[in-house]
């Protein structure tokens, strides 16, 4: 039987130095103003909530 023979190829690939998510004059939205990403879950799920309620009321209203 013949033996397959493994060659180890060099790694081809460049490592590339590791960019930040952010430019650094940018900040997260929670470091600038930490009330900031609740306030806009909270308003969100309050539009959604009134956009579904409206949707009901009007679902209601035309089955009378």
């Amino acid at each position: 039987m013949a033996e397959s023979v493994t060659q180890s190829s060099p790694n081809l690939k460049t490592q590339r130095p590791k960019k930040d998510p952010l430019p650094k004059e940018e900040q997260p939205l929670g470091e600038k103003a930490p009330g900031a990403p609740f306030a806009i879950v909270g308003w969100s799920y309050l539009l959604v909530l009134a956009i579904v309620t409206i949707i009901i009321a009007f679902t209601v209203w035309l089955g009378r």
